[in-house]
Order: C-alpha cells, then structure tokens, then sequence
C-alpha cells in the first residue's frame, strides 16, 4: 500500500490536504491441504486514488471540512472467466464460454462518474460548551465481505469487484449536538442520528454452496441495503474516576428482490443483515487512587445477531436436513460479559497488568446451527457453540524501551 500526503497552511484559518493512494490486493479464497492439496484460484486486484480535502473557519462560531476523493479499480489476471447465458443471475449450468487472462491482465476495470467520493463535514459553536455537527460522505467499497450465519462456523470470505460483482456505493447523512459541562469535571455528551443507503451489496442466496467454491458468482445476488440509528456518549475524562458509556440504537437490513424465487431473498422483503443488532450498550470505568495502581472494569451488552432458523425438514435417501427459507428470521439471545483488570505501573516504562475476562462466566452463544440426530434421524436437533464459556484470567508484563 501507497499513500502520499501533502499539507499546506494557507492561514490560521485554512487548511488544504491533498494526496495520493495505490493499493495492490492479492485474495487467497481457501485451500485444503493433505493427502490432495487443493486450493481455490487466487484473485488480484489494484486500487488507486487521489483525494482533496479543505479545512476552513467560515466564521467564529462555523466551521467546514468538503473533500472529494477519486478512486479507480482493476481485477488483474491471472484468472479464468466464464461467461453465462444470463449474466445478472448466473448459474453453473449455464455457461457458455471461457476466457481465461494471463497475469498482469486487465479482467474489468471500475472508472468513471461512480468512483467520486464527495463529503462535507459542518460544525456550529451554539455556545461556549456546545456545538451542533452535520454531515455527508458518499463511500465506495470495491472489496466485499460475504457472510453466512447459518453453519456451525459462520462463513466470511473477502472477494474484489470483478467481472459478475459491482462495488459498493453507501451514502450517510448525520446529524450531531456536543454539550460540554464544567471544565474541571472534564464531563461531556454527544447525541447523533445517522441514516445510510447502501447500494450493489452481495449476500448468500438460499441453498448457496459456502464451501470451497471458485466461480462463487453463481452463489450470490446483488441487492440494495438501508441503516439508521441513535448514539449517545457520556464520556467523563478528569479526576479518579473516568470512563464513558455508549449506548446506540440501530437497524440494519438488506432487500434482494429477483423475478423468481431462487433470485430473491425473504421473498423479495427487507430482512436484517447479518451485523443487525438493536441495542449496544457499553460502560467503562476506570479508578486511579495513585499514579501507579488503576482498577478497571468494563461491562458490554448486546441484542442478539439475526440467524437463520429452519422453518422445514428435507429427506434425501432417508437422511432428513433442515431447510432455510426466512433469512435471518429469529435471533440469538442477547449477549452480555464483563471484564475486569488491575494495572501496576513501575517507574515510567513498564507495568504488570492482571483481570479476568468474562469473570461472571456468562456463556455468550457464538453460533447455534442445527444438524440430524444419527441416533434419531427423524430429528434435527439445535446446538449452541460458545467460544467462552467461563471466566478466563489473563496476565501480561509491558515494558517500553
């Protein structure tokens, strides 16, 4: 990765940032080793940018950040591509030809009026201790992420735009009050909304293959996404005690609607998206009574992720499976821990460090999937997967030189 920045002050009350930015991406989907070694073709990719952006004091109590970033992509060979009879909901069964592109090979490239980057940050000083803050920024994301929450170990893979996958374009709007109070109580609040759209988002379609497939194209559909929510922040930052507690309430789903049942998600309805969670609420503390001892605790809660129940059972050959049709219909339960810690300092460059992690052992669920009882094959039974299930004490010494 390349990034080359310059600064000019143009006066007290103007700042210009400008620059440059390459980076070459290269993507290992998966590969088995053993007594066959087979591993899934590799992908590359190159993603370069310039960017701008101003800085000014428009008047004593406005200010302003606009920036404009440009940015470009190419999927680069080596890499063999099919073509489909139906590009936009291509399957295995219908290919129709082959390309194959030697390295260094231009396979699709993503220029144009799409790959600007507008954002415009506003500030107002409405007193002495508070503030008023409004923003947007358009991004776009030509790496996905594609997540599936339905199997025992949920499946995350990263892969490029390319050929049959567009990049992601979201756009946010937020609106936002800072009110400071005493200065020696170092106390502050912050309450934002925000809303964002999302558009070209990939997600599994039902009955995908998530193991070990190359033309993973025929495993997804594109769609459209939405978010929105409330943060607040209280943050207290002077005295003995300090710490914050956060606590944002959010929505985020996602809607894949296609001609045809295998082409839609939901039935061509909103659903959540996989990293959909109500309510997170945070509270951190932190008591020093003396320069070298500091107590801390943090305590996390969070809703429950969406899942994917069955809402069917399947038999094949007398093996009876589950079947999923209402993507990410229920969810898990809420998960909660907290996490306590003992920092000892010696002298300025180094400190002993001691706590637990999860110390109330609350056995948080990771991932519950579901599968046949072999004893019973006309059950399909539900399993719950924690990663930590019980309290888990850690130490660690830190020094600096």
């Amino acid at each position: 990765m390349t990034n080359l920045g310059w600064t000019y002050y143009a006066s007290t009350r103007h700042k210009l940032d400008w620059g440059v930015q390459n980076t070459y991406y290269v993507f290992s989907p998966g590969q088995i080793t053993g007594a066959f070694d087979i591993a899934l073709s590799k992908e590359y990719a190159n993603e370069s940018a310039l960017y701008f952006s101003d800085d000014i004091k428009v008047t004593e109590r406005l200010s302003a950040t606009a920036g404009l970033r440009y940015s470009g992509f190419a999927n680069l060979g080596p890499r063999t591509v099919y073509t489909y009879a139906d590009s936009r909901y291509p399957t295995t069964t219908s290919i129709v030809d082959t390309t194959v592109f030697a390295r260094g090979d231009v396979v699709k490239t993503f220029t144009g009026l799409a790959g600007f980057e507008p954002r415009l940050a506003l500030n107002y000083e409405v007193g002495p201790k508070a503030s008023v803050k409004l923003s947007y920024n358009r991004s776009r994301q030509y790496i996905h992420l594609i997540s599936n929450n339905t199997t025992a170990t949920p499946v995350n893979v990263w892969r490029p735009a390319g050929t049959y996958i567009d990049p992601a374009t979201v756009d946010q709007v937020a609106v936002g009050v800072v009110q400071n109070f005493r200065e020696d109580s170092g106390i502050r609040l912050t309450l934002e909304g925000y809303a964002k759209t999302f558009s070209n988002l990939v997600d599994y379609r039902d009955g995908a293959d998530l193991v070990f497939t190359d033309d993973i194209e025929t495993e997804l559909l594109t769609g459209a996404g939405r978010a929105y929510g409330a943060e607040i922040l209280l943050e207290k930052k002077t005295g003995k005690v300090t710490g914050w507690i956060g606590y944002t309430l959010s929505r985020t789903e996602r809607l894949i609607d296609g001609p045809t049942r295998i082409t839609r998600i939901n039935n061509g309805e909103w659903y959540p998206a996989n990293y959909d969670k109500l309510h997170d609420l945070s509270v951190v503390l932190t008591y020093s009574p003396t320069k070298r001892w500091d107590f801390g605790g943090t305590w996390i809660y969070q809703s429950g992720r969406p899942i994917t129940y069955p809402d069917a059972r399947g038999e094949f050959e007398g093996i009876f499976y589950p079947v999923y049709t209402n993507r990410n219909g229920a969810r898990t339960p809420s998960t909660h821990r907290l996490d306590l810690s003992i920092t000892r300092s010696i002298g300025k460059r180094a400190s002993w460090n001691f706590g637990v992690y999860n110390a109330y052992g609350r056995r948080n669920p990771y991932s519950i999937f579901f599968r046949a009882d072999f004893e019973n094959p006309t059950n399909v039974n539900a399993y719950r997967l924690s990663i930590f299930g019980s309290a888990v004490p850690f130490f660690t010494y830190n020094f600096s030189f």
